[in-house]
């Protein structure tokens, strides 16, 4: 059902000769992140912290598909120290609008902040900008999930991050290493959607708020 409505989301784009937009947030603590390494036979690695006042990073994130397939873009801000806001959501899409200069088909989650009345409004008032929402508890559908999990599964495993700075790097690295082209296009394919595209990476840290 969910395929089936992203699928439809694609012609739709064609038709409309719209950018297909992805959109997803994930937040990064200070801590120690698990995963798979590395060790002797027998010896279990043995990472050592402090309890101590947790530390965030948010980034707000997109893949973007151009209307003939041709190109396919990631799009990342940071915000340090807070989670997202409707307004950080806004101002993302406003520049990826501006930066793709074609109609948006934009593909979100039932986040609440997703859902906000003023971003309704906004997509009505510009005209060529289209929200299309997820089903419930269906993020195999959504690319930038895959994004999410490369990072903190694989960049961040077993990494100790101690401080607010070092989160940041953290997140930086993480959606730089996740925009390797061949990884990009695994992610897109891991929908199950018949997309193929080339990659061309770019980030942008927002300013603090």
């Amino acid at each position: 059902m969910g395929r089936a409505r992203l699928e439809a989301d694609q012609k739709k784009s064609r038709r409309l000769k719209a950018t297909l937009v992805f959109l997803d947030e994930t937040g990064f603590l200070t801590g120690t992140y698990a995963g798979l390494t590395y060790a002797p036979r027998g010896q279990t690695p043995v990472i050592k912290k402090r309890m101590r006042h947790r530390e965030q990073v948010t980034v707000l994130g997109s893949i973007t598909i151009s209307p003939q397939r041709a190109r396919c873009q990631l799009y990342a801000e940071f915000l340090p120290d807070r989670g997202v806001k409707y307004p950080d959501v806004l101002r993302h899409l406003r520049h990826i609008r501006r930066a793709v200069r074609t109609p948006l088909i934009i593909v979100l989650d039932n986040l609440n902040i997703h859902k906000n009345h003023n971003l309704r409004n906004w997509a009505a008032k510009v005209k060529d900008v289209h929200l299309e929402y997820l089903p419930p508890y269906a993020p195999e559908l959504n690319p930038v999930e895959a994004v999410w999990s490369h990072g903190k599964n694989v960049t961040a495993a077993g990494r100790l991050v101690a401080d607010s700075e070092a989160l940041l790097q953290l997140a930086h690295e993480t959606v730089d290493a996740a925009a390797e082209q061949h990884l990009i296009r695994g992610f897109i394919r891991s929908t199950g959607l018949p997309i193929s595209c080339d990659l061309h990476l770019r980030t942008r840290q927002s300013e603090p708020q």
